[in-house]
Parts: C-alpha cells; structure tokens; sequence
C-alpha cells in the first residue's frame, strides 16, 4: 500500500537512507548484512524520464548505468569509448490488441487477417535493430508452462486479404491505432502494413496515463500495448490480460474455458498439473487471437566503462551486490 511504498522494510547489502520523490533515492552498504558486505559504498537512483536525457547523462559521466535504453540509441552507446551497451532476454511481452466488443473485431476472421497482414521480421529488423524476438503467443520462451508447440502467423498479405473478404470486408474499413510516444514508430509501420490490405489505420499518439482508462472502458479500435512478468509464472500476465475481469484485460476477451483453466492454475499446487493448465490456455488464445502477438524486447542498458561485475537480469532488478567501479 502507499504507506509501505514510503517506509520500506527489507533485508540485503544495502539500507535505506532518502527518498526524495520524484528526485532520488539513496541507499548506504549495510556492513552487517549475512550475504557479505557490497562493494559500492552508495547508491543514488535518480528517475530521468526522458530516453535522450538519459543518454545523455551517461555520456557525460553524471550516471554510471542507465536502463531502458531503446533499440535506436544503442549506436550511441556503443561508438563512444567511454560508456558500453548490456543487454539480456526481457519478460515483457508487447501486443497489438483489438477490441473485440464490437465490429469489426468481434470477427475473428478479421483479427487473423491483421494478424497475417504485419511485417513483424522488418519491424524487428529495422525499428528494434534485432533487438527483440518474435512472439507466438503471449508468453515469453523462458516462462514456466511456455507452449513451445504453437507458431507465430506468418507474414502473408494475400492471406490476409483473402481473409478479410471471407469476413465482408473486401473494401476494407477505416480505424484508430492508438500508442504513446515510445512505440510511434512501430505503430506506423503496423498502419502502413494494414494499408496494404485494405485497413485505414490511422495513428492516434496518447499519453499512457490518458489512454490507459479509455481501454478500460472499451472505448478504442486498435491499440499497442505490452506487459511484463518479472517473476516468469503465467499467472503474471494471463490473468491481467486475458481472464475476463483481468485488470489489463484492454480488449474484452472473454473465454470461460480460459477463466476456468486459470482459476485452476493460480490456485494449484501440482506443478504439472499446472503446466499443463498454462500450455491448454495459451493454445486457447493463440487461436482465439484477441491481441496479435507482436515480440519481447531485450532489456537493454547503457554503462560507463568503469561499472564492472554487474550484469542485467530478465526480471529487470538491479542486484548491486557485487558491483564495483574501477579507476578510470
């Protein structure tokens, strides 16, 4: 709750001293702490929101590591001698999700045919810079009860016209994409793929905070968004994003054979029992296709040269423990 997130208690190699919000949060080596004392005397986080800022911070040597570095930057990173890129498999998975509470996406015709209709080796190749792997359902490889059957739709735009006059729409029809600022660009060349077929897409750029309460209420066409599982059990994103009442739940999917499964799995305690509740439901949305599966970025960072013994990790925390700095 709000009170815990302000007066935090925990144990490891490093104590609280300040949060100042929204500026920084301070922490000071426990010298006391059972696992062994942490090499960095201090630690100060700092939010900078902005991408190029950070980058920029880094390169001028007023931050030794960064986080969220995107794909476009990494060139920065890499040719200036002083700093240098990290990167690991991420946990998030991005979507392109429909809302499926009304025409023409309540057509599952329609939403195979968008799924058939996006270039998403090119969007990979050139907007991510490779820096991402395709997904072919909504969870990641490394995700306990990943169904390694299923297979992302391929790319084919005859297919997926093809689809579209089985479904009535051989004209085609006008939409919304909706996004935020970070995935413009990937909106743009989903929109301009579904041009290729037919669909008018036309970008829309929110700022989360604005749009995320509209795809609560249903109220959107076509919208990017992604979720995390830090903690790699299904439960952390099947539930939110694809359980009737989930939280995250943007396009109105509804499946009680998916609601049952998950009741089952989040209340289990047999673990192949579970497993084969989590593989039984992703093969139940890979054919319902209530979003099209998009990719996982890598989690990629930005360091100073002299950060040594750290390496990032899939659920995105920050171990410092062994951490330490060189001299420069």
């Amino acid at each position: 709750d709000e009170y815990f997130a302000e007066h935090p208690v925990g144990t490891g190699p490093f104590k609280f001293v300040e949060w100042v919000k929204g500026e920084r949060l301070v922490m000071k080596r426990f010298e006391g702490y059972h696992g062994g004392t942490a090499k960095v005397d201090t630690l100060i986080f700092k939010p900078i929101p902005e991408s190029s800022s950070r980058v920029a911070a880094l390169k001028a040597g007023e931050c030794h590591l960064i986080q969220n570095l995107p794909p476009h930057m990494v060139s920065q990173i890499d040719s200036d001698p002083k700093t240098k890129v990290l990167s690991c498999e991420g946990t998030r998975s991005f979507f392109l999700g429909m809302n499926l509470t009304k025409p023409p996406f309540n057509n599952r015709l329609v939403r195979e045919a968008i799924s058939h209709a996006i270039n998403l080796d090119l969007i990979i190749s050139s907007i991510l810079h490779g820096m991402a792997i395709k997904l072919s359902g909504p969870l990641v490889p490394a995700a306990f009860g990943y169904n390694e059957e299923l297979k992302p739709h391929e790319y084919n735009p005859d297919l997926a016209k093809k689809l579209l006059r089985e479904a009535g729409y051989e004209n085609g029809f006008q939409v919304e994409l909706d996004t935020d600022s970070d995935l413009k660009e990937i909106a743009e060349a989903i929109s301009s793929d579904l041009t290729r077929i037919g669909i008018k897409a036309k970008v829309r750029v929110w700022e989360w905070g604005v749009l995320k309460p509209r795809l609560q209420k249903h109220d959107r066409d076509l919208f990017l968004f992604s979720w995390g599982n830090a903690s790699l059990d299904p439960v952390g994103i099947l539930i939110p994003v694809f359980k009737t009442d989930g939280r995250g739940n943007y396009t109105g999917y509804s499946n009680p054979k998916v609601d049952e499964l998950l009741t089952k799995a989040e209340t289990g305690m047999e673990v192949e029992k579970r497993r084969s509740y989590f593989k039984e439901t992703q093969r139940i949305i890979h054919d319902d296709m209530p979003v099209v599966f998009l990719y996982s970025p890598k989690e990629i960072y930005g360091a100073r040269v002299e950060l040594k013994n750290w390496t990032p990790t899939p659920d995105g925390r920050m171990d410092m423990h062994d951490a330490y700095l060189s001299e420069r």
